[in-house]
């Protein structure tokens, strides 16, 4: 049992390896074996097909990320504080591994049927529910999930812009994506002295 643990975890570095040098559409189960210096069909034995290798490590991605967050809530106090950082590490996450982040948000999908249905496991987006969990407590559940879903747009959206139309931007990212992080904050912060502003303030 351990040494077929030890080689589904050597399979999955060696194919990390792969995506990590040549990127995501060069990796094939061929490539992959002539990398273990196995037959391609033999890692049939350990995995199904090549979905169900790209499918663990996007967990592992995940949990990577995870663990990211979940250690920087526990060196920031406020709610502000938190939200503010495990936006910056989210962000960073995608410029320090691009080619995982690219594979971890490529037909990824939540489990969760409804806003009701519990968050999936060590998920970076409960997290981040959590907090605006205790920043608006009062509020109804989709207009929390609300709140949480526009701030995972919004890092996300800078993610994916600064690994894609603005990778060649000579910009100092740092205060510019602090500003617009902290504006969407504060206002999600000050919704706390009216909680009636997210029914009015939004209307068309």
């Amino acid at each position: 049992m351990k040494l077929r643990s030890k080689t589904k975890d050597r399979i999955l570095l060696e194919a990390r390896n792969i995506i990590l040098n040549e990127g995501i559409s060069a990796f094939t189960l061929r490539k992959l074996g002539k990398a273990l210096g196995i037959k391609a069909s033999s890692i049939y034995e350990h995995y199904q097909n090549k979905k169900e290798i790209l499918n663990a490590l996007r967990n592992q991605c995940l949990e990577a990320l995870y663990l990211k967050m979940k250690k920087v809530l526990a060196m920031k106090k406020t709610e502000k504080e938190q939200l503010l950082y495990l936006g910056e590490s989210y962000i960073e996450f995608s410029m320090d591994e691009k080619e995982l982040f690219q594979l971890f948000f490529s037909n990824f999908e939540t489990n969760r049927k409804s806003i009701y249905e519990t968050h999936d496991l060590n998920s970076p987006y409960k997290l981040l529910f959590d907090i605006f969990l205790k920043i608006q407590p009062k509020l109804r559940k989709e207009r929390q999930e609300e709140l949480a879903l526009g701030y995972w747009s919004l890092i996300h959206g800078l993610a994916v812009l600064r690994n894609s139309f603005l990778s060649s931007f000579q910009v100092k990212w740092r205060e510019p994506q602090k500003r617009m992080l902290l504006i969407y904050i504060n206002g999600a912060i000050n919704l706390e002295n009216n909680p009636s502003r997210m029914r009015n303030d939004f209307k068309i």
